[in-house]
């Protein structure tokens, strides 16, 4: 613990009483002063003595809590912080709190042996890591002319913001993955219209982001817990998600917010249909999802790249993407997508333009304002 002593405002009215009334005592040579001033510096001395000893006599111990480590962008969590010392009178203290963006200090009376808790509501305002943390505790000497302030370690939690799902994007959005790699890239339903195969005879246990078609229901409701068939033959297709990350697509940052929460939504409902997918972003080779969870984690780190090409994955591998998101749809993305071969998905949460009139794939357009779904536009395959 790292410590610090101040004067409160009594107490720097204390000083300024005694250095006044020590200079009176010299000027008028009124002696009666001096009592006064003796007086007002052994205030000042047990204040000091106090503070001085209150590391070792309160022993103040702080732990934190939060009613949610995974909030999204705009949720209150309630943040709350246990003190507790080990004098047998009550404390009264004051602890600092940095809560996100804000930082704020709030009273607390800390009983003998049950201690005190401080409790607030803080608005996570920004997707990513976030730590809520007690910074210090400020201990008062019972005259209220000094304060120390113990800095405890650690007394935080690590909070993860993550996006949240974009409700705009529509129903049609992503539309199916063929189960063979190249048959064509047509797509005009989301569900898999692959032949999983003959069944095996076999079950497992479910697995979170399996789809609820393949259930063995009569097992299930025998053993009371939900029962995967496993098959001979084809596997689930992979979906391959790709986010552009360059800050050349996207004239704002909440734009590029938007084209997040929008690939949540999309991963969802791939991850829905029991198609295994595969999540890039900017030049990131790729992560494979298997749980929400995991596409949450993974963007919850996402950031705009000033440095990379917003077209690098698309040319990296050709016709590889089933959907990609982006902002605007730049001339440079356009020609990378149709150079590619790209027949799938292409999400837009950008400005509104002219789409292209010789592409090869669907074009979704998602528009909002001060937090409200204004529009949505779907241009087909031309």
């Amino acid at each position: 613990m790292s410590l610090t002593v101040a004067l409160t405002p009594r107490g720097w009215g204390v000083v300024a009483g005694a250095a006044a009334s020590g200079l009176l005592w010299q000027v008028v040579e009124l002696h009666d002063l001096r009592y006064l001033v003796a007086l007002l510096v052994a205030m000042l001395v047990v204040a000091m003595g106090w503070v001085a000893l209150i590391r070792f006599l309160a022993e103040v111990v702080v732990s934190v809590s939060v009613s949610d480590t995974t909030p999204g962008p705009g949720d209150r969590i309630v943040c709350s912080a246990f003190v507790r010392h080990r004098l047998h009178r009550p404390l009264d203290v004051a602890i600092t709190w940095d809560c996100d963006t804000r930082r704020m200090r709030v009273p607390l009376t800390v009983l003998p042996e049950r201690g005190g808790r401080s409790r607030i509501a803080c608005t996570m305002q920004r997707r990513g890591p976030a730590t809520v943390r007690v910074t210090d505790v400020a201990v008062p000497d019972p005259l209220g002319l000094m304060v120390r302030r113990v800095r405890a370690r650690p007394a935080a939690v690590d909070v993860l913001v993550v996006p949240r799902p974009l409700a705009g994007v529509p129903d049609a959005v992503p539309a199916a993955v063929t189960q063979v790699q190249g048959q064509g890239g047509r797509r005009t339903s989301r569900a898999w219209p692959g032949d999983p195969g003959a069944p095996a005879g076999l079950v497992r246990e479910y697995r979170q982001g399996d789809g609820m078609r393949h259930v063995h229901w009569k097992q299930s409701a025998r053993q009371g817990k939900l029962l995967m068939n496993q098959y001979d033959g084809a596997q689930p297709p992979e979906a391959r998600l790709f986010l552009v990350t360059s800050a050349e697509s996207y004239p704002t940052s909440a734009t590029f917010e938007r084209a997040v929460s929008a690939t949540v939504t999309v991963a969802q409902r791939y991850l829905a249909d029991g198609v295994r997918l595969r999540l890039r972003w900017g030049d990131v080779p790729g992560v494979t999802c298997v749980s929400e969870e995991e596409v949450l984690y993974h963007l919850a780190f996402v950031a705009e790249d000033r440095g990379s090409d917003a077209g690098t994955a698309v040319r990296n591998d050709p016709g590889g993407n089933d959907t990609v998101i982006t902002g605007d749809a730049t001339e440079h993305v356009r020609g990378l997508l149709q150079g590619s071969g790209f027949a799938g998905d292409l999400v837009l949460t950008g400005d509104v333009q002219a789409p292209s009139s010789d592409r090869a794939w669907r074009e979704t357009r998602v528009l909002w304002q001060e937090d409200e779904l204004v529009d949505v536009g779907r241009g087909d395959c031309a």
